[in-house]
């Protein structure tokens, strides 16, 4: 049965590296990027979690994550759906126990990026908002906060590393990627 999920993750990382070439234009042998980095996090997740609900739920995020980053990369567009996916995904978790933190995280991480948005205009998108609350509903306060450390890091550590290899100042800095990059690390 495990081997059907891994074969069920592969073919998620195959259609979504095929819709981000339909979509995004994205070359052809990248395509076969999307099913490798989702077999690998699915095996990551295996080996945690065993064969489990939180094994199965976090192989389709990652390969949901990988075609909405390549969005945001591409277009600095993101479609609501991944939202609501994410958002969908923590009903799965949802408990007596969980539902205050994961409350919590989702009006916080909602909240702050958007004072911050609104403060200084263009620090967060409107995608990278409904993300951060979405993953705070999935994940909770706690590790909400986490993946969006994690995410804001990353985007530093990124933006440095490409505008040293490209030898230009990066004005604007899709944020999609690097936050979904913290929550699959974070989910594990």
């Amino acid at each position: 049965m495990k081997y059907l999920f891994f074969a069920i993750f592969v073919l998620c990382g195959v259609l979504s590296g095929i819709a981000s070439y339909k979509k995004f234009s994205i070359k052809k042998y990248q395509i076969f990027i999307y099913p490798l980095i989702t077999l690998i996090s699915s095996a990551l997740y295996y080996h945690i979690f065993g064969f489990s609900t939180q094994f199965a739920v976090g192989g389709i995020l990652v390969a949901i994550f990988l075609f909405f980053s390549t969005g945001d990369i591409k277009t600095r567009k993101v479609s609501d759906i991944m939202h609501i996916l994410v958002f969908l995904a923590g009903f799965i978790f949802l408990s007596k126990e969980r539902f205050l933190p994961m409350l919590a995280g989702a009006i916080i991480l909602g909240i702050i990026p958007l004072i911050a948005a609104v403060i200084k205009p263009g620090t967060f998108g409107g995608a990278d908002i409904k993300f951060l609350a979405a993953a705070g509903w999935l994940f909770g306060f706690r590790n909400g906060v986490t993946v969006m450390v994690f995410g804001l890091l990353f985007s530093i550590i990124g933006t440095l590393i490409i505008s040293v290899v490209r030898h230009k100042k990066i004005t604007r800095v899709p944020m999609i990627p690097y936050f979904c990059l913290a929550a699959t690390l974070i989910y594990s």
